[in-house]
């Protein structure tokens, strides 16, 4: 803090990065949306309303993958 300095981990991607505090809010909301972009890119989403379509769609593509946890996230595991 005294150099005008922060650090911020990406949890995505678990890289490091020091950022000025003088350009925070427009470096923190490029990075979250970074971060979106990577995680909705890294994984299948499927979108649902409600739990009945998504109960459906989860038990049909662990019929084809396993499933993990990765950080608080339930995952599919596939070979890309």
């Amino acid at each position: 803090m005294e150099k005008g300095e922060f650090v911020a981990v990406r949890r995505d991607t678990s890289t490091k990065m020091i950022l000025k505090i003088d350009t925070a809010v427009e470096s923190v909301t490029q990075l979250l949306n970074d971060i979106h972009d990577n995680m909705y890119t890294k994984y299948d989403v499927t979108v649902t309303l409600s739990f009945t379509p998504f109960s459906v769609v989860l038990l049909q593509k662990a019929e084809t993958s396993p499933l993990r946890w990765e950080q608080d996230i339930l995952v599919q595991c596939w070979d890309f």
